[in-house]
């Protein structure tokens, strides 16, 4: 009797040393996929100055939250984001403003868009149809000028940020715009015309921030089919203005910008 309590007693003791190593035993890490780590502060801290204008605040905000979610960083946003911004007034900026120039000597990630503020004037002055308001035979030098002011803008802006940040150092991205009042210059009968110069403007912006290894976002096509007929107000992708995106479409300029990836540039030329 007694041998048979001092066993049972013995298997009651192994039962519990077996519980209480389990209990103790360190737990082995799931086979599944884990998600991106939430930033902490002992995260490392990577600063993104932003550059633009109103249409592009928006897109920016979720941009942040992308690159916390998907390179574990915490994102402290230099915002240089000016409403109603022109071309040559963020060109400006970029030679004479030191805080600027800076921010951008120090940035891990820069992004862009080259401001339309330059466009609207002249687009106006041909909409409201007076005769020769524009000048030229066609009525159009207001336009060309304006679209050549842009696009010489674009060249000296992407050629000063480079001189500042290489894209061999830093995440410089910049997008294409989608055309402003689709839905008014199409029933005014003017969309063609400005549609011809803005995808020249588009075409422009790519092919130089290409030849510096800068990726670009393709918001026009995005936003107007690669037709370039489409309104985006009728896909929900900007406000009533027919100019400032919605949630859902700043939401895609940020997936746009996000599917261009995290790859440094090569060199630059």
């Amino acid at each position: 009797m007694k041998g048979k309590k001092r066993l049972s007693h013995m298997i009651g003791m192994t039962w519990v040393t077996l519980l209480l190593m389990v209990a103790c035993r360190t737990p082995q890490p799931s086979p599944t996929a884990t998600p991106a780590p939430t930033p902490t502060a002992e995260m490392p801290e990577w600063d993104y100055v932003a550059m633009g204008e109103s249409i592009t605040m928006g897109m920016t905000a979720r941009y942040a939250e992308m690159l916390e979610q998907d390179l574990g960083v915490k994102i402290d946003l230099h915002d240089w984001q000016i409403p109603g911004d022109r071309s040559s007034s963020l060109l400006e900026r970029l030679r004479t403003n030191e805080q600027l120039r800076r921010d951008l000597r120090e940035a891990q990630v820069i992004t862009f868009d080259i401001p339309l503020g330059v466009l609207a004037g002249p687009m106006q002055t041909f909409e409201r149809g007076d005769p020769g308001a524009c000048g030229g035979v066609d009525n159009q030098d207001c336009l060309r000028e304006a679209f050549a002011t842009y696009m010489a803008d674009t060249d000296e802006i992407i050629a000063e940020i480079v001189s500042l940040r290489s894209p061999s150092e830093a995440l410089i991205r910049m997008q294409d715009t989608w055309q402003i009042k689709v839905g008014e210059t199409q029933e005014s009968g003017s969309f063609e015309i400005f549609n011809g110069y803005w995808r020249e403007a588009n075409a422009h912006v790519v092919e130089v921030a290409t030849s510096y290894d800068i990726p670009v976002a393709r918001v026009y096509d995005a936003f107007m089919g690669e037709g370039g007929m489409e309104n985006p107000r009728d896909q929900g992708l900007l406000q009533s203005d027919g100019i400032h995106p919605t949630l859902e479409g700043s939401t895609l300029v940020a997936e746009l910008f996000r599917e261009l990836g995290y790859e440094y540039a090569p060199g630059t030329p």
